[in-house]
């Protein structure tokens, strides 16, 4: 049998905050996207919220406002879409391409560590457990 191997590059968290996030409408509760505005992705720069359901527009001068381990997107402060509550704690992702990264890292047998750590290495203890292997991953694919 083959082993499940994830290569950790060192990336940074903030390479999924270039992309669109999937955030909770603030209106109706639906999904909602968070993007850069002209096409800058520079962590500083301007964003707009667009809800898929509702059309609610807004948008944020570029500012930070928070940064949350618990699943909120830095600009709005709003809950991400793609967020789980466990037992153990919550497992979050700011969109489909960060999802399926965790969801490789925590179903791989042989996790290859970085220089850096990245993002993977900042995860919690509970979170990269084997013990709570099975919990982790059954929430992820839970996420939307």
């Amino acid at each position: 049998m083959a082993v499940a191997r994830d290569h950790n590059a060192g990336e940074h968290i903030h390479e999924f905050l270039a992309q669109p996030i999937d955030v909770v409408c603030p209106r109706c509760d639906g999904p909602a996207i968070v993007m850069p505005l002209d096409g800058k992705t520079a962590w500083g720069t301007p964003r707009r919220l667009v809800c898929t359901s509702c059309g609610l527009v807004r948008e944020h001068r570029g500012r930070v406002t928070t940064f949350s381990s618990l699943g909120a997107d830095p600009w709005f402060g709003l809950p991400l879409w793609r967020r789980v509550a466990t037992a153990h704690g919550t497992v979050w992702a700011y969109n489909a391409d960060h999802r399926a990264q965790l969801r490789s890292f925590i179903a791989a047998d042989l996790r290859e560590r970085s220089s850096t750590g990245g993002w993977r290495g900042k995860l919690p203890g509970w979170m990269t457990s084997a013990a709570h292997r099975a919990a982790v991953l059954k929430a992820i694919d839970s996420m939307p």
